[in-house]
C-alpha cells in the first residue's frame, strides 16, 4: 500500500515539475492553458458531451440549410432561377414532381419549407443549451467539491499552513470565473461549428467566394492572437488583486473588533477601499480592452463585406441572387468569428483561475494523507482506547530548520482514564493532542491505541470516537441546536437536554428566546465566550466519545463553573478517556493522572 502511494505521489511530483517548473511560462500560454481546460472538460463531458455537440452540429447544419433555401427564395420571388445553378435543376425537378407550376405555389412551398428548418432549427437550439448548460454547472460544482475533497484528504500541517485569503477565492471567485470560463468554451463550440457549417453553405453557391471569404476571416482572427498575452496578464491582475480584496476582507472582520476598541478601523477601511479601487480598475482596464477589440472587430467585418462584394460582382460575375445569399451568409458568419474572437480573449483573461486551481489541487494531492476518507470505506473497528506513545519525536517544519516540539516521549494512558496535561507555552502540550488524534505524524517512534500503530483502518476508527474542544470553539451561524446535532444528528431531546445539563449549560438555553432553536451567530458572538465553551463540551458529549479531549476548552468559564463541570464529567455513566490541557490548579486538582511538559519533555 505505502509503495503504491509512495509511487503516486512521485508521478505527481514529476508532473508538477514538468507542469510548474522551469518551462512553466512556457506552458502559461493561454493557447496551451486552453488547451488543457478544453481537454479536462472534454473528459468530464463524457457521453452528455458528445449529445451536447451533436445537438450543435444538428442546428448549424439546418441553419445552413435555411441560408441556402434564402437564394433560391429571392430567384423565384424576381421570376426565375439562378441560370446554370445546381440549386435550379435540383428544384426545377422537384416543383415538376409535385406540379408546382405558378410563381406563387414555388414562393409558397419555399417559404413553408424555410420556416419549417427555421423551426427545427430553434428547437435543437433550445435542447444544445440545456444540454450545454447542465454539463456547465456540473463541471463548476465538481471544481468546487474537488477542491473541498483535496482538503479532506490532505496532511494537516499542509492544510493548516495555507493562506485563508487563498483558499478563500479559489473557491468562490475563482471557482466562478471558471464557469465564466466554461460558458465561453460553449460559445466557442457552437461559433465553430456554425462557422464550418456557413462556409459549407457559402461553398455550395460559389466555391471561389467561399474560399475567398474564409481567408479574409481567417487573416482576421490569426491578427487578434497577438493580444492573447495581453488579455491573460490583465487576467492574472485581476486573479492577484482578487486575492488582495480576500485577504483584507478577512484580515477586516478578524481584527475589527479590536480595531474599534482601539479606534483604529479607519486604517482597515482605508485599506479596504484601496483594494477595492484597484480591483475595480483592473476590471475597466479589461473591459477597455474588450471594447477597443469589438470596434476593431466590426471596422474589419465592414471592410471584408465591401471588399467580397465588389470582387463578386466585378471580378467573378456572381448571379446576384446568389450574391446576395453570399452576403447574407458572410454577415451570419461574422457573428461567430467575432464571438469567437471575443471568446479567446476573454478565455485567456479567465483560465488564470483555472490554472490557480489547478495548481493548488497539485499541491495537495502531493500532500495527500494515506488514510484520505472515502465513501466506501469498511464501518470502524471496535477499539478499546488504551493509549500509548512510544518513543516519539516531532518536529514543526521552519524556515531555519527543523525546530522540536516534542522529544522522546512515551507514556500510557489507559482506557477511561482521566489526565491533565499543563506546562508552560510553547512546551509542547498541542502538539501531544494533535499527535494523539492524527492530525500529525510522529517524526519519529509511534503513537499506539490497543497495541496497534496509530495509522490505516486504525486511525480512520479511532477518529470517529473521539470529541475535540478547542480552546476558542468554532460554533456555526446556525441554532443552538443545529450546532449540537453537528456532532451526532441521530441524537435524540433527551440526549441533547442530558449534555446541557452536565456542561451546566441547560439554564441560559431555556433562558433564550427560542430555547434549542435560538440563533447563536457568526462563531457564536451573540453568547458569551463561557457560555460557548459550555456549547461545545455538550456537542462534543452528544458524539458519545471514546476520547474527549478539552484544549484549555474551561478557560473563559469561572472557576467555580469550571469545578462543578470537571466534577460532573468525572461522574458521567460511561466515562470516556479524558485528557484536559489547562493551567488553571483547580481544574487539575481532580485529574486522576498529570502530565507536565517543559520544552517538548515529559517532566511528570
Amino acid at each position: 500500500m505505502n509503495g503504491g502511494i509512495g509511487a503516486r505521489r512521485a508521478a505527481l511530483g514529476k508532473w508538477m515539475d514538468r507542469e510548474f517548473g522551469e518551462n512553466a511560462e512556457e506552458r502559461g500560454h493561454p493557447v496551451r492553458v486552453a488547451a488543457r481546460f478544453a481537454a479536462d472538460f472534454s473528459r468530464f463531458a463524457g457521453g452528455k458531451g458528445v449529445g451536447g455537440l451533436a445537438a450543435v452540429i444538428a442546428s448549424a447544419a439546418l441553419e445552413s440549410v435555411a441560408l441556402i433555401l434564402v437564394v433560391p427564395l429571392l430567384a423565384v420571388s424576381v421570376g426565375g432561377l439562378p441560370t446554370g445553378s445546381w440549386i435550379e435543376a435540383a428544384l426545377g425537378r422537384l416543383f415538376a414532381l409535385l406540379h408546382l407550376e405558378s410563381q406563387l405555389q414555388r414562393l409558397t412551398f419555399l417559404l413553408c419549407a424555410l420556416a419549417a428548418v427555421m423551426m427545427a432549427r430553434v428547437a435543437l437550439g433550445a435542447l444544445r443549451d440545456v444540454l450545454l448548460l447542465d454539463l456547465q454547472i456540473r463541471f463548476v460544482d465538481a471544481q468546487r467539491t474537488g477542491i473541498v475533497r483535496r482538503f479532506a484528504e490532505t496532511r494537516w500541517e499542509v492544510v493548516a499552513g495555507l493562506q485563508q485569503a487563498r483558499v478563500g477565492q479559489l473557491v468562490s471567485a475563482d471557482v466562478q470565473r471558471i464557469g465564466q470560463a466554461t460558458l465561453l468554451l460553449r460559445h466557442a463550440v457552437v461559433a465553430i461549428v456554425l462557422l464550418i457549417a456557413q462556409f459549407l453553405a457559402a461553398f455550395v453557391l460559389s466555391p471561389p467566394m467561399a474560399v475567398l471569404c474564409l481567408a479574409m476571416l481567417a487573416t482576421g482572427f490569426a491578427a487578434s492572437f497577438a493580444v492573447l498575452r495581453r488579455a491573460q496578464g490583465i487576467g492574472e491582475n485581476v486573479s492577484d488583486t482578487n486575492l488582495s480584496v480576500m485577504n483584507t476582507l478577512i484580515q477586516f472582520f478578524g481584527g475589527l473588533k479590536l480595531a474599534v476598541s482601539q479606534d483604529l478601523e479607519t486604517h482597515y477601511v482605508g485599506e479596504m477601499e484601496e483594494a477595492l479601487r484597484n480591483l475595480a480598475a483592473r476590471q475597466m482596464q479589461f473591459a477597455r480592452f474588450l471594447a477597443g477589440r469589438q470596434l476593431a472587430s466590426g471596422v474589419m467585418a465592414a471592410t471584408i463585406g465591401a471588399a467580397i462584394a465588389w470582387i463578386g460582382l466585378n471580378l467573378l460575375a456572381v448571379a446576384p441572387a446568389t450574391l446576395i445569399g453570399l452576403l447574407l451568409i458572410l454577415m451570419r458568419m461574422i457573428g461567430p468569428a467575432t464571438t469567437l474572437q471575443q471568446v479567446a480573449q476573454q478565455l485567456a483573461q479567465a483560465l488564470p483561475a483555472y490554472r490557480a486551481i489547478q495548481e493548488l489541487e497539485a499541491e495537495l494531492a502531493a500532500a495527500a494523507r494515506e488514510t484520505a476518507p472515502t465513501a466506501d470505506r469498511p464501518a470502524p473497528l471496535p477499539v478499546r482506547g488504551d493509549v500509548e506513545f512510544r518513543h516519539v519525536d516531532f518536529a514543526y517544519a521552519r524556515s531555519g530548520g527543523p525546530r522540536p516540539a516534542l522529544s522522546d516521549c512515551s507514556v500510557t494512558i489507559p482506557a477511561g482514564c482521566f489526565v491533565g496535561i499543563t506546562g508552560p507555552s510553547g512546551a509542547g502540550k498541542t502538539t501531544f493532542v494533535d499527535l494523539l488524534v492524527g492530525l500529525v505524524e510522529p517524526s519519529a517512534g509511534e503513537v499506539l491505541i490497543d497495541g496497534t500503530a496509530l495509522r490505516g483502518a486504525t486511525l480512520r476508527a479511532w477518529r470517529r470516537q473521539i470529541s475535540y474542544v478547542a480552546q476558542d470553539p468554532y460554533l456555526f451561524y446556525d441554532s443552538i441546536r443545529r450546532n449540537l446535532l453537528w456532532a451526532n444528528p441521530e441524537a435524540g431531546e433527551d440526549s441533547i437536554w442530558e449534555a446541557l445539563e452536565t456542561t451546566g449549560a441547560d439554564d441560559f438555553v431555556r433562558a433564550m428566546p427560542g430555547g434549542l432553536d435560538a440563533a447563536v451567530g457568526e462563531r457564536g458572538t451573540l453568547i458569551s465566550g463561557g457560555e460557548r465553551q459550555r456549547l461545545a463540551i455538550a456537542r462534543a458529549l452528544i458524539r458519545r466519545p471514546r476520547l474527549l479531549i478539552l484544549d484549555e476548552a474551561t478557560n473563559a468559564i469561572d472557576v467555580d463553573g469550571e469545578s462543578r463541570l470537571v466534577e460532573r464529567l468525572t461522574r458521567l455513566a460511561q466515562r470516556p478517556t479524558i485528557v484536559m490541557i489547562a493551567h488553571r490548579e483547580q481544574s487539575l486538582d481532580r485529574c486522576e493522572r498529570l502530565l507536565v511538559l517543559r520544552d517538548g519533555r515529559l517532566a511528570g
